[in-house]
């Protein structure tokens, strides 16, 4: 498959993963990305695959990881590679799209994991943790904040407790 039909494909494939219940087919393409005749990925791409990644998408940390293994557009590294692997695998869901894709991820992490020294793999490891709780305060900050703008919108007069105690466990930590 010449680069542009994979281009294209890809930005299809991640428009479709956005718009919602044609998830499944971010998997089929993947397999495109370890051709070896692909050789590069867009930047337009990698910024939509980091969007979604960000978001806490386990299969565009799975695409991110094969990005990465094969340095298509990126630097090779093992590392990120097997850090978006973790996350893949911490970040799908039970259900059949969950399970392909723990199950790409885990055969991927085996692969990358052979070409990696005991060190590594744990610098990998604790990478791919601290992005996850920091991930996971951002989603409680997001639930909070949700949660103040609804106790506004409904004038409780509970708002100023719940912020002060929010911003205070904030100041608390790093």
């Amino acid at each position: 498959m010449k680069r542009g039909k994979v281009t294209t494909l890809i930005v299809a494939m991640v428009i479709a993963v956005t718009a919602g219940p044609a998830r499944a087919g971010l998997l089929d393409w993947l397999g495109d990305l370890v051709d070896p005749g692909i050789t590069s990925v867009s930047a337009d791409d990698l910024r939509l695959f980091q969007q979604r990644a960000e978001q806490g998408d386990p299969e565009a940390h799975l695409a991110l990881g094969t990005v990465h293994e094969k340095g298509l557009g990126v630097p090779q590294s093992w590392s990120k590679a097997h850090q978006h692997y973790n996350l893949a695998l911490a970040l799908s869901s039970k259900g059949a799209v969950g399970d392909d894709i723990r199950s790409a991820a885990r055969k991927r992490l085996e692969r990358v994991e052979e070409k990696m020294g005991t060190a590594q793999i744990a610098e990998a490891q604790m990478q791919a943790a601290d992005w996850m709780e920091s991930f996971q305060r951002r989603r409680k900050a997001e639930a909070l904040a949700e949660s103040g703008k609804r106790m506004l919108d409904e004038g409780s007069t509970r708002v100023r407790a719940a912020l002060d105690g929010f911003w205070s466990g904030l100041s608390g930590k790093k």
